[in-house]
């Protein structure tokens, strides 16, 4: 059940994934950042599941390496130093569940941004990776 008030985007969409995803699912983080989104999917799919989590700058993958090793969660994800147009390379699908929160990341290079058109293509590769009754959420 969905809890309000909501704080913001993003708290309306991990409200979302809690409410939907299963443990034991597959899911994408397709930028992971600081971790912290690959660290509640990684939670909400339990020890059976599995996380990819994306980025394409190396100081964020180390990032969310350091904060998932904290948590105790990194047996649960695969990191993956690639632009997130490129999921369906990597990801064998099919998956429950896809987050991207676009921007910058949070401490790094505010210069070295998400674009459209990556994110554009990514959303066509998940299209045919998404289970039914999966979900995808985008906070941008």
């Amino acid at each position: 059940m969905i809890q309000l008030p909501l704080r913001n985007s993003l708290h309306l969409a991990h409200t979302f994934m809690q409410n939907l995803v299963p443990q034991g699912a597959s899911v994408v983080d397709a930028t992971c950042g600081n971790g912290k989104d690959t660290a509640f999917l990684a939670q909400l799919v339990g020890e059976t599941g599995q996380v990819w989590a994306f980025d394409i700058q190396k100081q964020a993958l180390h990032n969310t390496y350091r904060f998932l090793c904290e948590q105790g969660l990194e047996q649960r994800v695969k990191l993956i130093q690639a632009c997130h147009s490129r999921i369906h390379c990597f990801v064998p699908g099919p998956i429950f569940a896809c987050m991207f929160n676009l921007g910058y990341l949070p401490g790094g290079d505010h210069d070295v941004t998400t674009e459209a058109s990556t994110t554009l293509l990514a959303l066509s590769a998940l299209k045919d990776m998404l289970s039914k009754g999966g979900i995808m959420s985008i906070v941008s």
